[in-house]
């Protein structure tokens, strides 16, 4: 069955986060949103496998939940693992102090060693969402190398991947160091973001598209994906 998605740039999805919480919906309920779209579409994995949980957490918001879904997994928590330094928004500030309430601990991420991990694990990759515009840098770029050194656990990006810049042809892949991971599934919240169907590595990875709420928003007509 042919499909057709209308295809959103990274402007346009930060466009629409702007009219949604203009409307009145505070920027904390589209965190909390994202989080619980992707906790239920992992929730039949996440309790099949006995494995970790890991989640690479950016220090600012991406829409994808990062330290929302430490807070909403928490009946999860013994397998919960959180990478993540310093929160620098007030959302993010707000999901990271309720998931200390609820014994999640996090961890400098200058600590994870990619050798302690196995097939039955799992990388939550949300690190910099739409709102990048260059290549990683410092901390997530060191993240990044570390992760395709071992691509045992399954990785999933929420939102889109770390190194999918607009302006540039990003390349990943599972093995090869000079490149980015290649995540195994992509978490795409309510609309379908235009780099992820103009990469051609990207087609090797499940792309879903999650409901968020978000305010209707139409990109112009040019920017359909058929397949």
């Amino acid at each position: 069955m042919e499909m057709i998605l209308s295809l959103y740039s990274y402007e346009d999805s930060r466009e629409i986060d702007r009219e949604t919480i203009a409307r009145g919906f505070p920027e904390i309920q589209l965190m909390g949103q994202a989080a619980l779209a992707s906790l239920h579409a992992l929730l039949p994995e996440i309790r099949a496998a006995n494995g970790r949980i890991v989640i690479f957490a950016g220090s600012r918001n991406n829409r994808g939940g990062r330290l929302a879904f430490d807070y909403m997994a928490s009946d999860f928590d013994e397998r919960i693992e959180v990478y993540h330094s310093v929160s620098k928004t007030p959302a993010s500030q707000f999901y990271e102090t309720m998931a200390r309430s609820v014994g999640i601990q996090f961890r400098n991420p200058s600590e994870f060693d990619p050798a302690n991990y196995g097939e039955e694990d799992i990388f939550l990759e949300a690190l910099l969402g739409t709102g990048q515009t260059q290549t990683p840098r410092g901390e997530a770029a060191e993240i990044l190398e570390k992760i395709i050194q071992n691509r045992k656990p399954r990785l999933v990006s929420l939102d889109v991947p770390a190194g999918l810049c607009e302006d540039t042809q990003s390349r990943f892949s599972e093995k090869n160091p000079e490149h980015y991971p290649l995540p195994d599934e992509i978490h795409c919240y309510g609309i379908a973001k235009l780099p992820l169907y103009m990469n051609s590595d990207l087609v090797l990875s499940r792309i879903k598209i999650l409901p968020m709420g978000f305010f209707p928003f139409r990109p112009s007509n040019d920017r359909l994906y058929t397949g």
